[in-house]
């Protein structure tokens, strides 16, 4: 069976689309504290950013803005991860370890496809 090339750009706007909500779902609730002092909240300001960017990009020509934010939203994941590692409980005893490890791979493919 052949795959469903025609059905690509639909989906490709559904992943943009569902990344965002994700994004903002989770990160929403950061948007009402204004704690600059934290870096968490900077994280979540930047998570957020990302989001916005990251369906402005769909509708640009050049995959250039796509590339960045999924840069973004891939390193910003990393990042989240590594405090969740030194925590000493085992990884898949961490629900928010899947969250990052999604949102992280789903940033590294928009990188990769623009």
């Amino acid at each position: 069976m052949k795959p469903l090339k025609n059905l690509e750009p639909i989906a490709n706007w559904g992943v943009r689309i569902s990344t965002a909500a994700l994004i903002i779902c989770l990160f929403g609730s950061e948007l009402t504290t204004w704690n600059f002092g934290s870096y968490k909240y900077i994280v979540d300001m930047l998570y957020l950013l990302s989001a916005v960017m990251l369906l402005i990009a769909g509708m640009q020509k050049k995959p250039t803005t796509t590339i960045i934010c999924g840069l973004i939203i891939c390193a910003l994941s990393v990042f989240m991860i590594y405090p969740l590692l030194s925590q000493g409980k085992l990884l898949f005893q961490l629900p928010f370890f899947y969250t990052y490890l999604l949102l992280a791979f789903v940033g590294l493919w928009f990188a990769s496809r623009g």
